[in-house]
């Protein structure tokens, strides 16, 4: 989804018959990037988790479900784009956090959150991959 510049967002990511309104806010421990594949778990590939990380949007319920519908598609039409080069000299699969902030009254920022150092795996063969 990251190479292919993919922003999730989640509209009422609570199903009230399967939940408090607590469990609405539940995704947001395990929001910390997963450093290695094996501290992977099925709640970090949730919904709103992953609408987290790519800089989208999660809303919660409103009672106003094409409110919130015009809420993400107006927040698709306003974006930046940002680019660096990573350090050429980390090994494959090496997690780093993004953080980015900005310095103007009212202003939201909201990227992705980390990025994985190494060849894209498309062109890994599995000889390169860590024995994990």
């Amino acid at each position: 989804m990251t190479r292919a510049q993919i922003t999730i967002y989640s509209v009422v990511p609570l199903n009230l018959s399967h939940g408090t309104a607590q469990s609405g806010f539940l995704y947001q421990s395990f929001l910390q990037g997963i450093t290695t594949p094996g501290k992977a778990d099925s709640p970090n590939l949730g919904v709103q988790v992953l609408a987290v990380h790519s800089g989208g949007l999660v809303l919660q319920k409103s009672g106003d479900l094409p409110s919130q519908i015009n809420r993400c598609l107006a927040d698709a039409n306003s974006f930046y784009e940002m680019t660096f080069d990573a350090d050429p000299g980390d090994a494959f699969g090496v997690y780093h956090s993004v953080s980015v902030s900005a310095d103007y009254p009212g202003a939201t920022e909201r990227t992705l959150t980390a990025y994985y150092a190494g060849k894209p795996q498309a062109v890994i063969t599995p000889s390169l991959l860590p024995n994990k």
